[in-house]
């Protein structure tokens, strides 16, 4: 088993009008750099790969638009605690 662990996480608004109160994204990165995200407005998720230490929103959405992001989790470690991540 992998020692999985958060090493940054947020939330950020792109304020698309997907809904009336925008677009929320929340995400988390993980320590090997696997970062999971929830599109909660349009009510997708899934994965994206990075080198960076850390990222931030703007790299999270430009992932995400360019398309750069599985919806298969890198191990089951990665689901649970990408689900954990998105409760919290």
């Amino acid at each position: 088993m992998t020692d999985i662990s958060i090493v940054s996480q947020g939330e950020f608004n792109t304020g698309r009008k997907y809904t009336a109160e925008g677009q929320r994204i929340v995400w988390a990165q993980f320590n090997d750099g696997a970062v999971y995200f929830r599109d909660r407005s349009r009510l997708i998720d899934g994965w994206m790969h990075t080198n960076f230490a850390t990222v931030d929103a703007p790299e999270v959405l430009a992932m995400y638009d360019a398309n750069s992001y599985s919806m298969m989790a890198p191990s089951s470690e990665h689901h649970m605690a990408g689900y954990e991540a998105e409760l919290a």
